[in-house]
């Protein structure tokens, strides 16, 4: 890859609307997962990539043999992982082995799993995970490989950090978080951390884009609004200085929404902001009044003479 060559990503709609279990390919099964449950942090350390052993799934048993074996089997692992928490005084242990899942949005990035134990820094995680895309073929180079870097609920993770310095905290049955909470952020599914391999590019470009969303949220920032940069080097200097006002949004058994526009801000524009802030479907008409009278959709908000912290009345149909 010439120096000068950007990496391609991955063709995305929009990284933050995307969920962790919806990038990910189909869960893999045990045998993909690297095994690093090793005290070490060297990157001479021994991955075992465990494999399923073979069964005689084809071989003929009697049905009633058949379930009781599985109910032995059952409670055999059951028993395993019970002392496997314990330490030998009944006092469960504080140091399981978690699997974690690093996946990246840059195209030729192969999505691996590791196991590591919550105490342990991340480290061996690191050089192992360049050395397998490496060995997987991966059509990054090593030096942007080993330049790259992993986050966490999109902040970044050091290769000194641990799992438990992350505040992971396992519960009793084994899971990340209770079965009780819906798709968390930073896990795949209730089993496996999910970690991103990014860039600095890429990642600056994901951060950009997550505070103009945030901004957007707010009503701060609308849709036909161009990047801060393009605005500064194109738009003449009086628009650049167009005054910002601070509107309130009151609707009958509704919270008040706030919001900052642009004083040439039209009313439609303004509706549209609503919509998002209070989660309005669009099937549902949105009407806009001030000083009693309906806001026609192309009046801006400085011909109607709205000023900073005004209130404009809502009606929902």
């Amino acid at each position: 890859m010439s120096p000068t060559q950007r990496p391609k990503t991955r063709k995305m709609p929009n990284i933050l609307e995307l969920q962790p279990a919806s990038r990910m390919p189909n869960r893999k099964s045990d045998r993909d997962i690297i095994a690093l449950d090793d005290d070490s942090d060297t990157s001479s350390d021994i991955v075992e990539v465990r494999k399923e052993e073979n069964k005689e799934e084809n071989k003929e048993e009697d049905p009633s043999e058949y379930y009781v074996r599985l109910a032995m089997e059952r409670a055999q692992k059951a028993k395993e992982e019970r002392e496997a928490r314990e330490n030998g005084t009944g006092e469960i242990q504080e140091d399981p082995v978690i699997t974690i899942l690093i996946h990246s949005h840059l195209e030729g990035i192969h999505t691996l799993m590791f196991r590591r134990k919550l105490s342990q820094s991340l480290t061996v995680v690191y050089k192992t995970w360049v050395e397998q895309q490496v060995a997987k073929y991966s059509v990054i180079s090593r030096p942007t490989l080993e330049e790259m870097f992993f986050t966490w609920k999109g902040n970044k993770v050091y290769p000194h950090t641990s799992l438990r310095t992350l505040g992971i905290k396992p519960e009793e049955d084994g899971n990340l978080y209770p079965s009780w909470k819906s798709e968390q952020e930073g896990y795949h599914g209730r089993d496996r951390v999910l970690f991103e391999a990014w860039t600095q590019e890429l990642y600056e470009d994901y951060l950009k884009e997550k505070e103009r969303q945030r901004l957007r949220d707010l009503g701060e920032l609308l849709d036909d609004d161009e990047p801060e940069e393009k605005q500064e080097s194109e738009q003449p200097e009086d628009t650049q200085e167009e005054k910002k006002i601070r509107v309130q949004f009151k609707a009958k058994n509704a919270p008040v929404r706030n919001a900052t526009v642009r004083s040439s801000t039209p009313a439609a524009q303004l509706i549209k902001v609503y919509r998002r802030l209070a989660q309005i479907p669009d099937n549902m008409t949105i009407e806009l009044r001030w000083d009693g009278e309906v806001l026609e959709p192309e009046t801006t908000v400085e011909e109607a003479d709205i000023e900073d912290m005004d209130s404009i009345e809502v009606h929902v149909k």
